[in-house]
C-alpha cells in the first residue's frame, strides 16, 4: 500500500462561474468585477489594503511559503531563510514554484500540496487529497471548449490561491474568496479574448492557450500574469488591485508556443522569457527599450511542451530544462545558455517537472506520447521508469504532469493527469516510498468530473473548508 500519512477527509462543495464575458476583440480588455462588466475595481493595493500585513499574517496557516509570492512575500519566517539559503533567487526574484516545493521539504510547519487541479475540457477541476481519497469539484465553467492551463498564486496576499487560465479561446484571473460554507468561492477580475471573433462560431481562429504563469513583470512589487499559446504570448500587469493587458512578448506570427519561462539571463535588470515553440527549437527572447526580440545567437536542440528552471547541480543557481521531442538540460551563465547538462533523453514527451527523488537528489519526471513515465536524474540517466521498475507495467495516458509532497511525509510524489474526453479519466499518482532506490506505488483515482479530459495539471495550496 502507498506510504501516506492519514488525514481528515473533508467534505467540499463548488461554485461555477458561466459565461465567456466581455465582446472579445484583438486584445481589448477590461478589469473587470465577477465577469459582470464593471470596469472599474476598488482602488486597494496589490494586499487588497492600504497597508501590507505582517509577516506571518495566515493565522492556523502557514506563513505563506506554500503559495507563489513576489519578492518578500514569505518575508521574516524561518522558512523563507532555509528555503533562501539553498537558492538565494526565491527572495532575490520571487517566490515561485520551485520556491514553493523547497518549502514543502526544507520546513517542518510547511504542508503545501494539499489539492491537484487541471485544466480540461469546459472546466477547471480540483481534488484535494484527504489522506484516503480525493473530494473533488469543478469551479469554473468555460463555454470555449478547454482551459489548457491554471496557474496559482496569493496575488492580493489573503493567504487563499488565485487563479490564472490559459484556455481556447479566453485567458481569465480569479480571485480566491476563501472557503464559504464549504464553498471554494472565485470571483472573476479580468478576462480577455486575444483573438478577435474567437468566441463565435464557426470558430476559425483560436488563442489555444497552454501556459499561465504568474511573476513580477515590472519590478514593482506586484505579480503579473503571462499567458502563451498559439496565438503568441502576452502579460497583464496588476494595478492597484486591478488587472490591464501590458503587451506582447511573442506576437502569434512567431509560432505555436507549448510553454515559456522568464529570467534574467544577461543580469541588466529586465526579464528575459526562454520559448519553448510546439514545432520548432525554443528561443530566447530579450527585452529591451524597443520590446521583445529573438535572440538569434542560440537555439535548443527541439520543440517544447513544457520549459522548466531545475536545480540540477544542487547548487544556488539554476538549469534550463526543455521537455518534447527529447528531454534536454542547459547550463546558464554568461548572459544566455553556457552550455548541456545532458543530451536528449530519447523519447517524445508531453510534459515534464521538477523534483528530487528520496535521496534528495534532484530529478525531472515526463510522461511520454507512449504513457510511460519516466524520472530522469542530474546526469540524463533514467533513474526509474513505470513501465520497467513496475510489476506489472504501467503505462498511462499521456497528458500533464506534476511533483510535489502530495501526502505530507517529506518526498515528493508524481501526478499525472490523463488527457482524452474518455470516461473514465482517473487522476494517477505514483508515491514515493522513500527508499535510496527509487521505488514508487502506482494509484488511480477516479475523474474528478466524468466526461472532462484532464490536461495541465498543477499541486498547490487550496486550504481547508
Amino acid at each position: 500500500m502507498p506510504r501516506r500519512r492519514p488525514r481528515t477527509v473533508f467534505a467540499t462543495a463548488f461554485v461555477m462561474i458561466t459565461g465567456c464575458g466581455g465582446s472579445g476583440g484583438g486584445g481589448d480588455a477590461a478589469a473587470i468585477d465577477a465577469f459582470g462588466g464593471s470596469e472599474n475595481p476598488p482602488a486597494v493595493d496589490a494586499w487588497g489594503s492600504e497597508n501590507p500585513p505582517p509577516p506571518c499574517r495566515f493565522v492556523g496557516d502557514t506563513c505563506g511559503e506554500c503559495l507563489e509570492g513576489p519578492p518578500g512575500y514569505a518575508a521574516g519566517t524561518a522558512c523563507e531563510q532555509e528555503v533562501c539559503a539553498v537558492d538565494p533567487s526565491c527572495c532575490a526574484r520571487g517566490w515561485d514554484e520551485r520556491c514553493v516545493e523547497l518549502a514543502d521539504r526544507q520546513c517542518p510547519d510547511a504542508r503545501c500540496a494539499d489539492a491537484v487541479t487541471a485544466g480540461g475540457f469546459t472546466s477547471v477541476t480540483y481534488g484535494r487529497w484527504g489522506g484516503a481519497s480525493f473530494t473533488s469539484g469543478a469551479w469554473l465553467s468555460d463555454p470555449d471548449l478547454f482551459i489548457d492551463a491554471v496557474a496559482w498564486a496569493d496575488v492580493d496576499g489573503d493567504g487563499d490561491p488565485d487563479a490564472a487560465t490559459a484556455g481556447e479561446c479566453a485567458v481569465r484571473i480569479l480571485r480566491d474568496d476563501g472557503w464559504a460554507g464549504g464553498v471554494l468561492t472565485r470571483v472573476g477580475v479580468f478576462e480577455d479574448l486575444p483573438v478577435a471573433g474567437c468566441d463565435q462560431l464557426p470558430w476559425t481562429e483560436r488563442f489555444g492557450g497552454h501556459r499561465a504563469r504568474w511573476i513580477d513583470m515590472d519590478h514593482d512589487g506586484d505579480l503579473d500574469a503571462v499567458f502563451a499559446g498559439t496565438g503568441g504570448a502576452f502579460w497583464v500587469r496588476q494595478v492597484a488591485g486591478g488587472f490591464e493587458r501590458a503587451g506582447d512578448l511573442v506576437p502569434a506570427s512567431a509560432g505555436a508556443i507549448g510553454d515559456l519561462t522568464l529570467i534574467d539571463l544577461d543580469g541588466d535588470g529586465d526579464l528575459d522569457a526562454v520559448i519553448g515553440f510546439a514545432n520548432e527549437p525554443a528561443r530566447i527572447y530579450r527585452q529591451g527599450s524597443g520590446g521583445w526580440t529573438r535572440d538569434l545567437t542560440w537555439q535548443a536542440d527541439g520543440a517544447a511542451a513544457a520549459v522548466e528552471l531545475c536545480d540540477l547541480g544542487g547548487g544556488s543557481g539554476r538549469e534550463l530544462v526543455i521537455v518534447g521531442e527529447s528531454l534536454w538540460a542547459y547550463y546558464l551563465g554568461g548572459g544566455g545558455v553556457a552550455g548541456q547538462v545532458f543530451a536528449g533523453v530519447p523519447g517524445g514527451f508531453s510534459d515534464g517537472d521538477c523534483g528530487t527523488l528520496a535521496t534528495g537528489a534532484p530529478m525531472i519526471a515526463a510522461v511520454s506520447y507512449d504513457g510511460t513515465v519516466r524520472l530522469v536524474d542530474a546526469t540524463g540517466q533514467v533513474a526509474w521508469s513505470s513501465a520497467v521498475d513496475l510489476d506489472p507495467p504501467v503505462t498511462v495516458p499521456a497528458g500533464g504532469i506534476d511533483v510535489g509532497d502530495l501526502d505530507g511525509d517529506g518526498d515528493d510524489d508524481v501526478v499525472v493527469a490523463a488527457a482524452g474526453p474518455d470516461d473514465p479519466q482517473p487522476i494517477h499518482v505514483f508515491w514515493n516510498q522513500g527508499t535510496a532506490s527509487p521505488s514508487y506505488v502506482h494509484e488511480a483515482f477516479d475523474d474528478f468530473l466524468p466526461g472532462h479530459d484532464m490536461r495541465r495539471v498543477e499541486l498547490t495550496h487550496l486550504g481547508a473548508p
